[in-house]
């Protein structure tokens, strides 16, 4: 155990993301249990220490962000890092969420994680229409942006959209992901040149399994087993 662990929620989803490693892979993430999910922190934490915990989805963990589950989301978000134990040094929440209503910045706010991930959908907002967020809601939280490499980027997008970044007054930093393809293959797009540029102008992510995976009262050590009886 190297003390990385990541909620994988589904509280449903906008589903509006172009690429979607749930949808393209047939990944099957079961309805969030919130108290199954607290109680398997809870036990994990007492043999395991917890050192760094994210909340992804399986649905965008934000979704959706009415009331009277805003209030709800933000207890149970407040409670898992709560029960994640006092080696904790370090909270993620990825989200697709660009324009934040009143219910979206709330759970910044109140919850203050470490970092704020921002799954970018370049087809549905321009890279700098994208990039305009609001600084007032993430203060003292970090923000980074992460796209995923699609057949279609090419070395000077990458270049574009790293000027952005490094022009942006909210954004900290910038991150490219491995596609994976709906077989579990990787795409590898661009991978050259962007390893290249690997923590410099921006983090390239390979694909791999770098957490251990809660999803209500199981724990998986592959994303792809997550649905499957083959887990821990």
């Amino acid at each position: 155990m190297n003390g990385h662990y990541s909620v994988i929620t589904n509280f449903g989803c906008h589903w509006t993301c172009p690429y979607c490693i749930v949808r393209k892979t047939g990944l099957n993430v079961p309805v969030t249990d919130m108290q199954a999910t607290l109680r398997t922190i809870s036990r994990e934490s007492e043999h395991h220490p917890m050192r760094f915990l994210s909340f992804s989805g399986g649905g965008d963990p934000l979704f959706p962000m009415r009331e009277p589950e805003a209030s709800k989301r933000v207890a149970f978000y407040r409670e898992a890092i709560r029960r994640a134990g006092d080696c904790l040094t370090e909270t993620e929440m990825h989200t697709s969420y660009f324009q934040c209503g009143r219910n979206v910045a709330q759970v910044m706010q109140q919850v203050r994680f470490s970092r704020v991930v921002y799954h970018m959908r370049p087809t549905s907002l321009s890279d700098d229409v994208a990039l305009a967020l609001p600084r007032k809601w993430f203060d003292g939280q970090k923000v980074r942006v992460v796209y995923v490499v699609t057949p279609d980027f090419t070395p000077e997008r990458i270049d574009r959209i790293a000027d952005l970044v490094a022009g942006n007054n909210v954004v900290n930093e910038l991150s490219f992901r491995q596609k994976v393809n709906p077989d579990n293959t990787i795409d590898h797009t661009c991978e050259k040149y962007l390893k290249a540029g690997h923590q410099k102008r921006w983090w390239y992510i390979q694909q791999d399994d770098y957490n251990t995976y809660v999803v209500n009262d199981r724990l998986y050590t592959r994303f792809s087993d997550i649905g499957k009886e083959d887990h821990r």
